[in-house]
């Protein structure tokens, strides 16, 4: 189980070189159950919830991982795994309207994402 809280900075990364962008505050929180790693059958289940006051930017993720072990030095584990995430000021492009080399404009777009995973792994 974790929790985190990442207070609002200023980055410009967001702008990719360009000026400044307030990110702001959110607070992250998860949480894990694993089964014995030692049994021929085990696995977890995982989730996540993060977002900044009032609701602009969100994610979550939840996951599972079942793992099979028919002898000791043999390993299978698949891992699905579900990921929302809404971003409100995700960068799109920055333009350069004047054609001094210099970008004038650094355009921003809200971005919502929904990605299911799955994972395999072979020891």
């Amino acid at each position: 189980m974790g929790l985190s809280r990442n207070f609002a900075a200023f980055d410009d990364l967001a702008t990719r070189g360009g000026p400044l962008m307030l990110s702001p505050a959110h607070t992250w929180f998860g949480m894990d159950v694993w089964t014995d790693d030692r049994k021929p059958i085990s696995g977890w289940l995982g989730w996540n919830i993060s977002g900044s006051r009032g609701g602009d930017n969100l994610g979550s993720w939840v996951g599972f991982e079942i793992a099979l072990r028919p002898v000791s030095q043999f390993e299978l584990g698949i891992e699905p795994g579900y990921n929302f995430n809404r971003n409100f000021a995700q960068w799109i492009e920055n333009k350069d309207e004047d054609g001094d080399s210099e970008d004038d404009h650094f355009i921003f777009g809200e971005l919502e994402s929904r990605v299911f995973e799955i994972g395999v792994r072979v020891t």
